[in-house]
């Protein structure tokens, strides 16, 4: 029985090395050389030994590429591979087949090439579905792409004859940046069918019941399944999953189950864990769609399936605080994961947290065929892993030409050393040229959204801010542009009048009993280039902070149309009052200066 159980298994592999792209564990991917860049029309890009035409599907970058082939999931005491390891001793300890070996078996090294058909038609995923989008995956053509995620490979599986597995590996998705989400992450997907003698198995009279019937789709269960194989089903999925989950963050823990909708499974569910206060959804999971297993050969057996992502649960886990630290190869990360016991307890000590670097940027949108994700990956494959976030921060409509401009904050920071601005605006001074030539943006770059007037690029200012205070943008209108940059210099009054503590100010943003209020004075053009802003202390009346601004255009007042080309000189200045009783005003600090013509 066992000799004939790892034949089978082996023929399985077999077949899914022909089926698939041919890449084997341990196969490092080779660097592209001088080829022609992803996406361009009549070339083709070289992948784990294969060659891939590219046609307007295309959208491969080289910074995604230079991630396939990493595994991070099989490099031994990496934190991906410890999480990996105790699912897999979980299955392997807790489900055994009739001659005690493993019922599970586990596929780490598929390639993850796969063709469309593949990653949607196969898992009843419609043609016109959104999560199809050229904007949200990493194609390499038409026909080929990157996984999207460890279900593409469910129906070569199923129709390798198999009915318990895990799949293990990295999958691709265009995304947002933060701390959270990274284009390459990596999924762990399980699926286990039963016959109907093993569903009833142990249940009174189960041998009257039927795994199928012929009625109505509801929303506890599908139109072929019978109300009694759904139940068993789902109570079979939850108690393995939650057993799972204890083996992993231990006993006492809270679960809650939120139902929600995919296309391979109904009905389908959230699972969602209480963590140090907080519901976190950690997996997704469901009855498998009959016609799924139907279609892969399996139409006697009903079944289960469940994904989840190893970076969100090794974050909870070992309280890892961004995700950019998984592919980190700085040896105080990567030594703190080097345990005799794959069980053993780790709590993540972090490493220093250099300061950030927060540059802006601006622009018009095309007319069309503008995604956010494409600025995304964008600004991921110049800035790669030095980029820890990009935030929309504001949208605008012109009212008259009906054009849309977007505003972005970009923070950059290493997470092994100090960036100087230096090092970032030419990064940045990239994504904004980039932006231009590949995305067909407008820039809007080193003026005021709101004057038209040149000045000091918002990252100037920024780098200048503590730490510890959010900074607002420049390109607010509500904000003071470029003058900003002296208030770390001078810095808020730390009494108040009447001998009490005052609010802090910062950019026109009031923070008073650790409540944040945000109160933004109206920023007054008294002519073109002119600005003022104020803050005053609300309770007494009387001013703590005023800083004053004037930008006027070389030559005198001029219309913001004709400013840009004319060039200007800010001048600006900080008035503090004195801490003493009836004291008057004095002037904190004093600053001018000059911005050429764009």
């Amino acid at each position: 029985m066992v000799c004939w159980a790892l034949r089978r298994v082996g023929q399985v592999r077999a077949r899914l090395a022909r089926r698939d792209s041919g890449v084997c564990r341990g196969h490092e991917h080779q660097p592209l050389g001088p080829r022609p860049a992803p996406g361009a029309w009549g070339s083709t890009v070289e992948l784990l030994g294969k060659s891939y035409p590219q046609d307007d599907y295309s959208n491969l970058t080289r910074k995604v590429l230079s991630k396939v082939g990493r595994n991070l999931h099989n490099q031994p005491l990496h934190p991906l591979w410890l999480l990996k390891e105790r699912v897999k001793q979980h299955f392997y300890a807790r489900y055994t087949g009739r001659a005690g070996t493993p019922l599970f078996s586990v596929y780490d090294d598929l390639s993850p090439v796969v063709t469309t058909w593949q990653n949607f038609d196969s898992l009843l995923i419609p043609a016109d579905h959104p999560s199809r989008k050229k904007g949200d995956n990493y194609y390499l053509n038409a026909t080929h792409m990157l996984r999207a995620h460890t279900s593409a490979h469910q129906w070569d599986l199923l129709r390798a004859g198999l009915d318990a597995f895990l799949v293990v590996g990295d999958v691709y998705r265009r995304d947002q940046i933060d701390a959270q989400h990274y284009p390459v992450f990596h999924q762990l997907e399980a699926v286990r069918l039963f016959s109907r003698h093993q569903l009833f198995a142990g249940i009174k009279d189960g041998e009257n019941l039927q795994l199928f019937e012929q009625s109505s789709r509801s929303a506890h269960k599908q139109e072929t399944h019978t109300l009694e194989a759904t139940k068993l089903v789902e109570f079979d999925l939850k108690q393995t999953l939650t057993q799972l989950m204890t083996h992993i963050f231990g006993d006492g823990l809270d679960i809650r189950w939120v139902d929600c909708y995919f296309p391979f499974t109904h009905p389908s569910f959230e699972m969602e864990i209480n963590f140090h206060g907080e519901w976190l959804e950690v997996l997704g999971c469901g009855v498998m769609e009959q016609q799924l297993v139907n279609s892969a050969g399996a139409q006697d057996r009903i079944g289960w399936a469940f994904g989840l992502g190893l970076e969100r649960v090794a974050m909870i886990l070992y309280d890892i605080p961004d995700i950019r630290l998984f592919w980190s190869e700085d040896e105080r990360f990567l030594k703190q994961f080097r345990v005799q016991d794959i069980n053993q307890k780790v709590t993540f000590q972090p490493l220093s947290k250099y300061p950030a670097v927060i540059n802006d940027i601006s622009f018009w949108l095309p007319r069309e065929n503008y995604t956010e994700n494409d600025f995304y990956d964008l600004v991921r494959t110049i800035g790669g892993d030095l980029v820890e976030k990009v935030d929309l921060i504001d949208k605008f409509e012109h009212p008259k030409t009906h054009r849309t401009s977007h505003c972005y904050r970009i923070t950059y920071r290493h997470m092994e050393r100090t960036l100087s601005q230096k090092e970032v605006g030419g990064i940045h001074q990239a994504v904004q040229e980039a932006a231009v030539r590949q995305l067909g943006v407008e820039g809007r770059f080193g003026t005021c959204s709101y004057t038209g007037l040149p000045g000091p690029s918002c990252s100037q200012a920024f780098v200048l801010f503590p730490q510890d205070l959010s900074p607002v943008s420049l390109c607010d209108p509500l904000s003071l542009l470029w003058v900003l940059a002296l208030l770390p210099k001078v810095g808020p009054p730390t009494r108040g009048t009447g001998g009490r503590p005052a609010p802090d100010f910062f950019m026109g943003v009031k923070k008073e009993n650790n409540e944040e209020e945000k109160k933004k004075e109206k920023v007054i053009p008294e002519m073109a280039g002119t600005l003022h802003l104020g803050t005053d202390d609300s309770a007494s009346g009387s001013v703590v902070t005023s800083t004053r601004a004037i930008a006027t255009p070389a030559g005198g007042p001029a219309p913001p149309s004709q400013s840009r080309d004319r060039g200007a000189t800010l001048r600006a200045e900080t008035t503090r009052p004195r801490t003493g009783p009836g004291s008057s005003g004095r002037r904190g600090a004093e600053l001018e200066l000059e911005a050429p013509p764009l």
